[in-house]
């Protein structure tokens, strides 16, 4: 799959994540201990917003924020990715990040590692089904577990689980980030 396909469709699978979070959830914990329900949904409209600017060239600042409708925010933010994504040479662009400069493509697969990530935390937090897209799930493992590994990425997760013989590739991904896997 291309980068594009795989942002949208971890981004429909959490659109409709958040989408089903009842207001009384909002101060639920997650998985991420450090967020609850309305801080984890405004985490991801925020970097999404910052992932548009910087491709765009705005010069993005992250500011935390947090709307009156979640679901709407994270759409528009979702949506403000992909139309920037879609300027010519955004996937070549190189972005300056707090990991140094990376091209749009690789910003691009990190945000749908990320969106593909806290939606199960949220779908966790809120009660929802936790089942992951495979084939997304698959994509998200190839891109993080050199870097776990290697320990490029040990602030950007919690340390790894471990996992059971015989254990399925969202468990494995999940443990492999830190999270406990839930059935």
């Amino acid at each position: 799959m291309a980068p594009a396909d795989d942002y949208r469709r971890a981004g429909e699978r959490t659109v409709a994540v958040i989408a089903g979070i009842q207001p009384h959830q909002m101060e639920n914990r997650t998985p991420c201990d450090e967020w609850d329900v309305r801080a984890l949904v405004s985490h991801l409209v925020n970097s999404n917003l910052w992932l548009a600017a910087a491709v765009e060239g705005e010069g993005a600042e992250w500011d935390e924020r947090s709307g009156e409708d979640p679901e709407a925010d994270y759409r528009a933010s979702v949506a403000a990715v992909q139309s920037a994504m879609r300027i010519e040479g955004a996937m070549e662009k190189l972005v300056a990040t707090g990991m140094g400069e990376l091209p749009g493509a690789v910003l691009y697969t990190i945000a749908m590692t990320k969106q593909l990530l806290h939606g199960w935390d949220l779908a966790v937090a809120t009660g929802q089904a936790t089942t992951l897209d495979p084939e997304l799930v698959t994509a998200a493992d190839a891109f993080i577990r050199p870097a776990v590994e290697s320990g490029a990425a040990a602030e950007a997760y919690a340390p790894p689980l471990s996992v059971e013989e015989g254990a399925s590739a969202q468990e494995k991904l999940l443990a492999l980030v830190g999270r406990t896997p839930v059935t």
